[in-house]
C-alpha cells in the first residue's frame, strides 16, 4: 500500500471533530454565535416590556425579536433602537425613571450585539475575551452616558436629584454597574494581564 493510500485511509477514520480541529486554530473558551442572537432577543424583549408595557408596541417588539432570530443580517436591531428612541421622545419627562436608564442601556446593547452578529458566520464561535472587551467598552460608555442622561433629565424637569436617586431601582442599577466596572478593571490586573 502506498503512502498516499495510507493517508486516505487514516483521513477517513478520523471523526468530523478531529478534521475540523485540524483546520481551525485553537481559539480558547468560546460561545456559539446563536447565543449572541438569543441575547439580542432577550434584550429586545426586556427593553420593549420596560418601555411599552403590555401594548401593541410590545407586540411589535415581540415580532422584532422573532425577526432578529430568523433574519440574521437584517438591520432589525437598529430599527428597534429607532422605535425606542421615538417612544422616549414622545413621553413627557416628569423626572428620572428606571425605564429611561433601561432604554439607554438596552439600545446600546442591541447596537453592540447587532454589529457583532452582522459580521460573524452563522455557525461561528466568539472568544470569551472578545465578549469581555465588548463588555468593558460597553461599561466605559454607559457610566458617563447614564450620568449625563440623569443630569439632563434633572435639569430639564427641575426635580431634585436626591429624590431621583432615592429609588431602589436606581440603587440596584448603580450597584450592578459598580460591581461590573470593578470586576472588569481588577480581574485583568489580578491575572497579570494588561487591561486594554
Amino acid at each position: 500500500m502506498s503512502i498516499i493510500a495510507l493517508r486516505g485511509v487514516t483521513a477517513k477514520n478520523r471523526t468530523a471533530r478531529e478534521r475540523r480541529a485540524e483546520l481551525l486554530p485553537e481559539i480558547g473558551v468560546s460561545l456559539p454565535v446563536w447565543l449572541i442572537r438569543a441575547g439580542m432577543a432577550v434584550v429586545m424583549l426586556g427593553v420593549s416590556l420596560a418601555e411599552f408595557g403590555v401594548s401593541t408596541l410590545f407586540a411589535l417588539g415581540v415580532v422584532g425579536t422573532i425577526a432578529v432570530l430568523v433574519f440574521r443580517r437584517a438591520p432589525i436591531a437598529w430599527m428597534f433602537v429607532l422605535l425606542i428612541a421615538a417612544s422616549i421622545l414622545q413621553t413627557t419627562l416628569t423626572g428620572p425613571s428606571w425605564q429611561l436608564a433601561v432604554a439607554i442601556a438596552g439600545t446600546h446593547t442591541l447596537h453592540e450585539f447587532g454589529v457583532m452578529s452582522a459580521w460573524l458566520p452563522e455557525r461561528g464561535r466568539v472568544q470569551r475575551s472578545v465578549l469581555a472587551r465588548l463588555l468593558r467598552s460597553w461599561l466605559v460608555i454607559q457610566v458617563p452616558v447614564q450620568l449625563a442622561a440623569l443630569a439632563l433629565v434633572v435639569l430639564i424637569t427641575g426635580t431634585s436629584i436626591a429624590t431621583a436617586l432615592a429609588s431602589p431601582v436606581f440603587g440596584v442599577i448603580a450597584g450592578l454597574c459598580l460591581v461590573g466596572l470593578v470586576a472588569l478593571v481588577l480581574v485583568p490586573i489580578l491575572r497579570g494581564a494588561r487591561p486594554n
